[in-house]
């Protein structure tokens, strides 16, 4: 199974929306953060939880650039921290 989150900005709810598909990932799965041109720590963020980052060179060129290797793919937005 592959996860992937485009991203834009959203270091503060990346933690928790990253702990919770890894905790839930079966064996061999894979998450993919796609970058959109972050001006804050959003790659560190997912970097450093284990994720893959793709960086998109502009807002909006996200998930289209991710190349997800299973056979289900789910696309999940970065939660809002509450």
């Amino acid at each position: 199974m592959s996860v992937v989150i485009p991203a834009r900005n959203e270091a503060p709810a990346l933690p928790a929306t990253l702990r919770s598909v890894i905790d839930g990932l079966p064996a061999g799965g894979e998450v993919i953060v796609v970058d959109g041109a972050s001006t804050d720590a959003t790659a560190a963020v997912a970097a450093a939880a284990g994720a893959q980052v793709i960086r998109a060179g502009a807002p909006g060129r996200g998930p289209q650039l991710a190349a997800p290797q299973s056979s289900f793919h789910f696309f999940l937005p970065a939660l809002p921290v509450e």
